[in-house]
C-alpha cells in the first residue's frame, strides 16, 4: 500500500488544506499518518479527518526537547511506514525533519509554507534565526508549496534558491463540503430580515478593523456587523471595544473572540456580505488574493465580499470580477459599498453568480489538490 506522512508543528484543526489533503490521499488508497505537536495528548476530535487516518499527537514539553522528540518520533514513523512522501507544514516541522533526508535518501520531502517574512523586517531574534534556517533547509526539499505563487517567487529570491520547483495551492474548500452544525445562542442570529456583514479571522491592527467599525455609523437600517476570530492582543481588543462604545454601536456590532469551527461556519452561512481587508505591511498581506482564508470562505459560501484596493486584489478582480474593491482607509467608502450591495439586488446577484462559477471551476479544493498531486507523483 502506498504511504504518505504529514508533519505539522501545531494543532492541525485550523489547517483546512492539510485536513482535506490527508483525506484525499486516503481516498487515493494511501495510508496516511499525521504527526503533530499538541499541548495535550488527546487526539483531535473536532477536525474533519477520516477515521482511517492514523493520528500521532506529540505532547508539548519545552523548547529544545520538543525539537528532539519531534525528530525522533518522525524518524520512527518514517522507518516503520517507509512513505512515498513526507509533507511538512510550518517552519519548525521543516527544521526538525529535513534531517530525515540523510537517513532515508529516497524520501521525497514536500514543504508547504503558509507564511514567512523578509529577515530584514524581523525584530525577534528567534524568529529571525528560524527564518534564516528555513531558507537554507528549504533547498533540500523536492518541492516547495505556497498558498500564492508570488509568495513562492519571493521566497526563492530571499533564500537564494535557484533549482527547486514551486507550486501554488490555494486554501480552497471542496465543492461538496458540509461543515458540522451547532446551536448558536447569540440574539443577533434571531433577528428577522437583517443584512449581516461578517469579518472572519484574527482580530488585530493590520486589517482596517477600526475603519470598518467607524463605517457602521453610515450603514442603513437592519445592517449588522460581526467580528469573529482570535484577538491578537488584549490591548487591541480593548481599543476596538472602546471605539464601539464611543460611537454607540453596541447594538449593531458584535465581537466574538471564542470561535470554534462550528460557530465560524454558522456565522459564515448567516452572512450576506464578507469583509476581506489587509494592510500591505508584510509579504503575506501583499499577496493575499486567492490565498486568504477569508477570501476562500466567502467564495465557498457564495457570499459577495469587499476587499481593500491592494494591487494583488485589483489584478485578481480584473480577471474574475467576483468581489467589490473599496478604499478601506475611508469609512464612508466602505459604507457606500455595504449600502449599495444591500439595496442593489442585481449587482449582488451578479457577484454571487461569478463567485459561484469561479469556485466550481478552479477555486475549489479538488482542482487545487489534483494539480498538486499530479506534480508530486512525477518526482
Amino acid at each position: 500500500m502506498k504511504n504518505v506522512v504529514f508533519a505539522i508543528w501545531d494543532n492541525p484543526e485550523w489547517y483546512n488544506t492539510l485536513i482535506f489533503s490527508a483525506n484525499s490521499f486516503n481516498k487515493k488508497n494511501y495510508q496516511v499518518n499525521l504527526i503533530y505537536l499538541s499541548s495535550n495528548k488527546k487526539k483531535i476530535i473536532k477536525a474533519d479527518f477520516s477515521s482511517k487516518i492514523i493520528i500521532h499527537p506529540i505532547k508539548k514539553k519545552f523548547f529544545i526537547m520538543d525539537f528532539i522528540y519531534f525528530f525522533f518520533f518522525s524518524l520512527k514513523i518514517i522507518y516503520l511506514n517507509k512513505p512515498d512522501f513526507l509533507i511538512l507544514f510550518n517552519r519548525r516541522a521543516l527544521i526538525c525533519n529535513i534531517f530525515l533526508k540523510f537517513f532515508f535518501i529516497k524520501l521525497k520531502i514536500i514543504y508547504h509554507n503558509f507564511d514567512f517574512e523578509n529577515p530584514k523586517n524581523i525584530n525577534n531574534f528567534i524568529e529571525f534565526l528560524e527564518t534564516k534556517i528555513e531558507f537554507f533547509f528549504a533547498r533540500f526539499c523536492n518541492i516547495l508549496v505556497f498558498p500564492e505563487i508570488n509568495r513562492g517567487k519571493i521566497f526563492l529570491r530571499l533564500a537564494k534558491i535557484k533549482s527547486i520547483k514551486i507550486i501554488d495551492f490555494y486554501n480552497c474548500f471542496p465543492k461538496n463540503y458540509t461543515p458540522k452544525k451547532t446551536h448558536i445562542p447569540y440574539k443577533i442570529f434571531k433577528k428577522p430580515n437583517i443584512f449581516l456583514v461578517s469579518r472572519l479571522g484574527s482580530i488585530g491592527p493590520n486589517h482596517y478593523i477600526e475603519e470598518l467599525i467607524k463605517s457602521v455609523n453610515f450603514w442603513k437600517k437592519n445592517i449588522f456587523l460581526i467580528l469573529a476570530g482570535v484577538s491578537i492582543s488584549k490591548e487591541y481588543l480593548i481599543k476596538i471595544q472602546k471605539l464601539i462604545k464611543k460611537f454607540q454601536l453596541d447594538k449593531k456590532v458584535k465581537v466574538i473572540t471564542s470561535v470554534n469551527n462550528q460557530l465560524w461556519f454558522k456565522i459564515l452561512f448567516k452572512s450576506k456580505l464578507g469583509i476581506c481587508f489587509y494592510k500591505t505591511n508584510s509579504i503575506s498581506h501583499q499577496n493575499m488574493a486567492g490565498a486568504s482564508t477569508k477570501f476562500n470562505n466567502y467564495l465557498y459560501a457564495n457570499i459577495p465580499f469587499l476587499t481593500h484596493k491592494n494591487k494583488d486584489f485589483i489584478i485578481f478582480r480584473n480577471n474574475s470580477k467576483v468581489f467589490k474593491i473599496v478604499d478601506a482607509k475611508n469609512p464612508k467608502d466602505i459604507a457606500r459599498s455595504v449600502n449599495l450591495l444591500k439595496s442593489n439586488k442585481k449587482l449582488y446577484s451578479n457577484l454571487q453568480k461569478k463567485g459561484h462559477k469561479l469556485f466550481k471551476s478552479t477555486m475549489n479544493f479538488e482542482y487545487q489538490f489534483e494539480k498538486f498531486f499530479n506534480c508530486i507523483i512525477k518526482l
